[in-house]
């Protein structure tokens, strides 16, 4: 966009999104509808809002009108914008939550084969186990990423369904680091420095 104000908003959208909340969410897509209100052919506010929306339904209530939402405003995003990657995230976002994974993990792998075209940084990624306890797919995540260029593997031990609660799965961390080569760290119930000494005595 040209448009100074959109931009503004939109970008403050961005910031509201990532301190999480469900207040600061919602105040996210508040910014977004106004940037797209101010420029309707500006394309990223509505990846804004798919996400958003799609972060109401993952950490909030469950209701699956906010991903039919989600849903909707990707597609206005790629129909502005076929190369948006934010709007091809959220329909990756829309699949996971839909328990649809095989085509979640097309998405991504799409998604990080770009990015790795388009940068001359290192390629990073940061994953959890899975969605639950009976969808552990860290390990084939792992091998995907490094297949497409990911230069470093950061594993949350726990799955989604977890949250921050139960214990972090560190043998799992093991378990990727046995597939891939590239550096693998791991995170979660490191709050000594006696565990992490510990941690550090994986082959990581």
């Amino acid at each position: 966009t040209d448009d100074l104000r959109a931009y503004d908003f939109y970008m403050r959208g961005r910031e509201l999104l990532s301190l999480k909340g469900r207040r600061n969410t919602e105040r996210a897509i508040e910014m977004f509808e106004s940037a797209s209100a101010i420029d309707p052919a500006f394309a990223s506010p509505y990846a804004g809002l798919a996400e958003a929306f799609s972060t109401m339904y993952e950490w909030y209530d469950c209701n699956s009108a906010w991903l039919s939402k989600a849903i909707e405003m990707n597609q206005k995003a790629l129909a502005l914008d076929p190369t948006s990657l934010n709007a091809k995230f959220g329909i990756a976002m829309v699949y996971f939550n839909q328990r649809r994974f095989a085509e979640s993990i097309r998405c991504l792998e799409e998604i990080l084969k770009e990015i790795k075209k388009a940068i001359k940084i290192p390629l990073t990624i940061k994953i959890r186990a899975g969605y639950s306890d009976s969808t552990i797919n860290a390990v084939d995540t792992a091998k995907l990423a490094e297949d497409c260029g990911v230069e470093h593997i950061a594993l949350h031990g726990r799955t989604k369904e977890q949250g921050y609660r139960g214990l972090a799965n560190w043998d799992l961390v093991r378990a990727v680091k046995e597939v891939v080569k590239v550096p693998v760290s791991g995170s979660g119930d490191v709050t000594t420095i006696g565990v992490a000494l510990s941690a550090t005595t994986l082959p990581i």
